[in-house]
């Protein structure tokens, strides 16, 4: 894991993807799709992102130095180790193209997900998320309801995740620092304005899944949305916003979204003292977000160490850590 005196992260704007230790910007990337989440390597070491037709950017965490990878006009990239990353081009589950990039971003490939791609009622396989022998991927079968996950290893193996819920679908992940759970989005959505979007907890050892009870559970005539998670001192983490509707049936969305721990019993808000929407906590250094625009959810990132606070860069979109 790369360390560093103040904490690592990365963050999108509006055209560009970089990388920043505390206030300090270490690279960035410009023309990049802010419609993008950008991750971390399993050892921190790196931060990456597609940035569309280019293919795969990415930005070395300590010296700023970056590489760009084709991946075919790849829909997801994943970590799959220390300096390692995936992803499926063509979507048939064979081969995993994976990038080392400690070694200038040197592709091999590896068959995985033979079996399951072999089924002729399985449908096209994303990719969820990595860790260092194997990967969550999301798939379909024709005639059933719902998203399926299964757990493919690098060395052949295939599982099938059992859901709590199989009508319920399935968005993006990540895993934690071991490899040992994913955090993965959940949602429901009947209509607009009763959508639902939870947090669903995948032990990839046992192959059992939990869905966690929701962030706000008196919320009334407004949907639930999850813009994002992450793992920090080993529990899952969201960032929260809501979707209102009028009585006349129009859609407003509030843009002020809120960072939960989950605790093990219910979702604690992270430091809720004043100043800009708390993005992240690192100890003492805290990452804030204050709203430009409410219809785009474009934000001002500063940097909080006690009663200071620096302004580090406007028009953000996401936000993300390596994994801890």
């Amino acid at each position: 894991m790369v360390q560093q005196a103040d904490p690592i992260y990365a963050y999108t704007t509006d055209n560009s993807f970089g990388v920043a230790n505390g206030a300090e910007i270490i690279g960035e990337y410009e023309g990049a799709s802010s419609g993008f989440l950008p991750k971390f390597t399993m050892d921190g070491r790196y931060a990456f992102m597609i940035t569309g037709p280019e293919g795969i950017v990415a930005i070395d965490a300590e010296s700023g130095e970056q590489q760009t990878i084709s991946c075919g006009g790849c829909p997801e990239v994943v970590p799959v180790g220390d300096g390692r990353i995936a992803w499926i081009e063509d979507s048939d589950g064979i081969p995993l193209d994976i990038a080392d990039l400690a070694k200038s971003g040197e592709v091999r490939s590896v068959d995985v997900g033979r079996e399951l791609a072999s089924e002729p009622s399985v449908g096209s396989i994303r990719l969820v998320a990595g860790a260092e022998d194997r990967v969550l991927v999301a798939f379909a079968r024709e005639g059933e309801a719902g998203t399926k996950f299964a757990l493919l290893g690098l060395n052949g193996e295939e599982r099938l995740i059992n859901l709590p819920d199989p009508g319920v679908n399935l968005g993006g992940g990540v895993l934690n620092e071991d490899g040992s759970k994913a955090v993965v989005i959940t949602s429901r959505a009947p209509d607009p304005c009763s959508a639902h979007m939870g947090v669903m907890v995948i032990d990839l050892e046992s192959g059992e899944a939990e869905e966690l009870p929701a962030v706000n559970p008196d919320s009334s005539n407004q949907a639930q949305m999850i813009d994002g998670v992450w793992w920090a001192d080993g529990k899952p983490h969201v960032e929260y916003l809501e979707q209102h509707c009028n009585d006349e049936g129009g859609i407003t969305l509030d843009y002020l979204p809120s960072a939960h721990r989950w605790d093990g019993k219910q979702w604690v808000q992270l430091n809720t003292e004043g100043g800009d929407p708390v993005v992240r906590v690192f100890g003492d250094t805290i990452l804030r977000a204050g709203v430009e625009d409410s219809s785009t959810g474009l934000r001002t990132l500063s940097v909080q160490v006690g009663n200071k606070v620096t302004k580090v860069i406007d028009n953000v979109r996401y936000v993300s850590t390596p994994p801890a």
